[in-house]
């Protein structure tokens, strides 16, 4: 990817707490109006074809959303594969398909989507997206340590860091101040370990559905991660087990 890619579509997502949406329909509907009527941008994307757009039209009638490209991005898309879409204003991303395109005008019509295909935040200000109910797991290389330590669970994630709930075994191992490296998590993991460094470790937290005594981790991402890398890796912790 080259730098005026990534400057392009740089992006600082900040993600935790995201709602079950299935409670909270008209709130989306009005966000999206929202993004409509403020030209919001959003970063649309299949695999790794990414791009920038903004919502032309919404179509109440038969719940149909138009995209237009913006930055002079094409937007050329497969209507037989899902579609993807992110908003950092409003912090909602979520997941959809293509009813029809429009190369010539550039555009792409998607679904509005289901209710379980949308990730809402629970504080609009902070934007962080909670993981606890994907049970998604972590590894952390620690330096002079044979093998990764595993049995990590992600709390939260944004693109500068997250919050890592560590089992009782592992409790002592971490201290704050350390740089270690992620490099694997449930169902994937990164080309080359992401140097991160532990910010605090906080224990008697309480966390939902699993009590008040849980040790928890703040990491810092040593360098954010760029757009591209990290839509693709909310793709992978939250969809790709429900394709």
């Amino acid at each position: 990817m080259s730098k005026s890619d990534s400057d392009k579509h740089a992006v600082n997502i900040d993600v935790s707490n995201y709602r079950d949406t299935s409670v909270v329909y008209d709130e989306i509907r009005q966000v999206f109006h929202e993004f409509c009527r403020n030209r919001s941008p959003v970063v649309i994307w299949q695999k790794n074809n990414i791009k920038s757009g903004r919502i032309k039209t919404i179509d109440k009638k038969d719940n149909i959303i138009t995209i237009l490209g913006i930055n002079n991005d094409k937007l050329h898309f497969s209507d037989s594969d899902s579609i993807f879409f992110y908003n950092e204003e409003h912090s909602v991303f979520g997941k959809s398909k293509i009813i029809s395109a429009d190369q010539e005008a550039n555009t792409v019509s998607m679904a509005f989507p289901s209710m379980g295909k949308v990730k809402l935040a629970e504080n609009r200000k902070s934007g962080r997206i909670a993981t606890l109910d994907r049970h998604i797991s972590i590894s952390l290389k620690k330096e002079l340590f044979p093998t990764p330590v595993s049995a990590l669970y992600l709390v939260n994630i944004s693109s500068g860091g997250m919050a890592v709930r560590v089992t009782n075994e592992s409790s002592n191992i971490f201290h704050s101040n350390e740089v270690v490296e992620w490099s694997k998590f449930s169902g994937g993991s990164f080309k080359s370990p992401l140097k991160v460094t532990i910010c605090h470790v906080s224990k008697h937290v309480h966390l939902p559905n699993l009590g008040d005594n849980n040790t928890v981790i703040g990491i810092e991402f040593n360098q954010p991660i760029p757009q591209r890398e990290y839509v693709k890796l909310l793709e992978k912790l939250f969809y790709d087990r429900s394709k």
